[in-house]
């Protein structure tokens, strides 16, 4: 069960830094959180992995390997948050990213940070090898040096940027203090590693507070993005409804009437279809949208060709719900500024 959760923790992770990247591939500050998701992800993962004897030999390894990217992950990230054009980095930022590359190298190819893992009555054992109070003490560092600079800038912050760092910073504090806790502080006192499944769970609090300010403070300019998403994944959910009561009703006789494959077949397209049928909409409307965009522009343009029969008054008409529109969605979202900024 808790493999299964601790998958599921992954996949959330990587789900997330997709949605960031995806939304703006290109700029910096999606890169840079994205890269930090996926890390996460894979540590996550990795501890998922540990917690069954067929894998323990082969993974133990890995865990380290993403935890020792971690904090320089956080750190990247807190450089360029909130924005940044160009990437010049310090020279302390590259010498910790070096040295968290060589923990990640140590960490897959020797034991010199962990070895002899194993699962015992009493949950997951390991012993620290003679790098281990070093990683340690880079780890810690490095996360304190780029919360150093995260909260350098969360306390500079006004205004709509302020109430995304509040969401953020709190999320940070509380998804890494127990993380760091459970996972690291706690074996390096007690030699013991019975909780670390408990730390990627912390990781959750994070996940929760980067959601609430994406939604509710445009964090990173994701709030659209995630809306969009959010309406195909609900359209999804209730064209799959219907599909779903009539399977209940055949599915006995659908079980006497196909074969294995048959079944698997017929399940595959009727999911697929109902995954494409919200997709293929949406797809369509903004086939329309664009079209009647193009057609409210090529009319702009000849205003100043009155034509008989009233069409000119027609397409200006057309013209001003156009700029009505702009001047809404503009209105709107200053609104939206100033109720961030009060908040």
């Amino acid at each position: 069960m808790i493999q299964f959760t601790l998958t599921c923790v992954a996949l959330l992770h990587v789900i997330l830094g997709f949605i960031v990247l995806r939304a703006q591939r290109r700029n910096l500050v999606n890169q840079a959180f994205a890269a930090q998701s996926f890390v996460f992800g894979g540590w996550v993962f990795a501890i998922a992995s540990i917690q069954s004897v067929d894998t323990l030999a082969t993974r133990h390894g890995f865990a380290f390997a993403f935890a020792s990217l971690i904090p320089i992950a956080f750190l990247l990230f807190s450089s360029c948050y909130p924005t940044m054009t160009a990437w010049s980095s310090p020279f302390y930022v590259r010498a910790l990213f070096t040295l968290g590359s060589a923990f990640m190298a140590l960490s897959l190819v020797t034991d010199l940070i962990v070895y002899d893992v194993q699962i015992g009555p009493s949950g997951l054992s390991r012993k620290a090898g003679p790098l281990y109070p070093v990683f340690a003490l880079y780890f810690i560092t490095t996360w304190c040096v780029g919360l150093g600079v995260f909260v350098k800038k969360w306390c500079a912050a006004r205004g709509l940027v302020r109430a995304q760092f509040n969401y953020l910073g709190v999320g940070v504090i509380g998804g890494f203090t127990g993380g760091i806790c459970a996972n690291l502080i706690f074996p390096l006192v007690t030699g013991e590693a019975t909780y670390n499944w408990l730390g990627p769970y912390f990781s959750l609090v994070y996940v929760g507070f980067v959601a609430h300010a994406i939604i509710r403070h445009r964090l990173m300019d994701l709030r659209l993005f995630i809306h969009r998403g959010l309406t195909i994944a609900i359209a999804t959910v209730l064209s799959a409804l219907p599909v779903g009561l009539l399977l209940v009703v055949l599915w006995p006789r659908l079980l006497t009437s196909l074969d294995s494959s048959e079944l698997a077949i017929l399940l595959v397209s009727i999911g697929a279809a109902t995954i494409l049928i919200p997709l293929m909409r949406d797809a369509a409307s903004e086939l329309l949208d664009r079209y009647e965009r193009r057609h409210v522009g090529a009319s702009a343009l000849s205003d100043n060709q009155p034509e008989p029969g009233g069409r000119h008054a027609g397409e200006q008409a057309h013209v001003q719900i156009a700029q009505l529109d702009v001047a809404v969605q503009t209105t709107r979202e200053r609104l939206d500024d100033a109720v961030a900024e009060q908040a």
